[in-house]
């Protein structure tokens, strides 16, 4: 009989995958992501709001969840970031640096469906801690070439959370996610960036799942095309390379992956304050969901 129990939740929790944290970086950092846009020390506030719409749920192939029509739905959350950086260099040479970021729903919506699929209320997210190292920018004849930073972060379960809805300001479980950002300027007003994050997750007491590790690649290319004025073409991409687990057993077919390409703009008003602005267009989704994701961002260093 207990294999029978083991089999039955298995085939239940099968039908509906989305494993991964809510809370991962899609995308809220893209343009110079290598460095600060000003590298100065000191305090910084980030201030973040996003809205994301999405009309589709996919499964394992890519069709239709449960091959029936998916809801509409719609969330507007917002995450206010706290930052210290020092003055003088430490560890390897670099900045280190402290962050942490609070989450918080807005607003969460999904259309009424058959797949049973529902949204909890508004409310706090898990919180995300941080400790980096920033490095100084590579200099070539004058001007910046190369920067880059190392981050080791990690999200903790006590925001707003329950198993009986599909999406919850929080995620019910502790994840660990290093990463590491760069921004290569080919010329002084044209540059490249990228962050590579790994992703690992522990497993969901509430609900038996543990999501397979996965990989998340946040990449832009930008350019100043006026003063003060970057405008750029950049995305996110998520792969899950490993299975997910239902009480510890390897459940197939449920490997998360979502490709996104956009505008983004980047806009410095002054040495202490910048605004960011992207809109992602979804796509090649399997067991994710398939919508626009459009983010507005501010940072002032004090």
């Amino acid at each position: 009989m207990k294999w029978v129990y083991i089999g039955l939740i298995v085939i239940i929790n099968t039908i509906i995958a989305y494993d991964q944290p809510n809370s991962l970086n899609y995308g809220y950092t893209n343009i110079l992501e290598g460095g600060p846009i000003h590298p100065s020390s000191g305090w910084y506030i980030h201030q973040y709001f996003a809205f994301y719409n999405a009309p589709y749920f996919l499964g394992n192939n890519g069709a239709l969840l449960g091959n029936k029509k998916s809801p509409v739905f719609n969330i507007m959350w917002g995450i206010t970031q706290f930052l210290y950086q020092t003055k003088k260099k430490h560890l390897l040479n670099a900045k280190i640096g402290l962050y942490l970021s609070i989450f918080y729903d807005l607003y969460s919506k999904i259309e009424k469906n058959n797949l049973g699929l529902t949204s909890n209320t508004i409310g706090f997210g898990d919180p995300y801690a941080c400790i980096y190292l920033q490095w100084d920018p590579i200099m070539i004849h004058n001007r910046p070439f190369f920067v880059h930073r190392f981050e080791l972060a990690s999200s903790f379960p006590a925001g707003k959370y329950s198993s009986r809805f599909f999406v919850n300001p929080g995620n019910g479980f502790y994840y660990i996610n290093p990463n590491w950002s760069a921004t290569l300027y080919l010329l002084s007003n044209w540059a490249a960036s990228c962050n590579l994050n790994y992703v690992w997750s522990a497993k969901n007491k509430h609900t038996g799942i543990q999501a397979g590790q996965a990989i998340l690649i946040n990449y832009s290319m930008e350019a100043e095309l006026f003063k003060n004025w970057w405008f750029a073409v950049n995305g996110y991409f998520l792969q899950q390379y490993t299975d997910s687990k239902i009480n510890g057993f390897k459940v197939p077919n449920r490997r998360e992956r979502v490709f996104s390409i956009g505008p983004g703009v980047l806009y410095s008003l002054n040495d202490k304050v910048n605004f960011f602005g992207y809109v992602y267009f979804e796509s090649k989704s399997r067991n994710h969901n398939k919508g626009i994701n459009a983010i507005i961002s501010g940072i002032i260093n004090f």
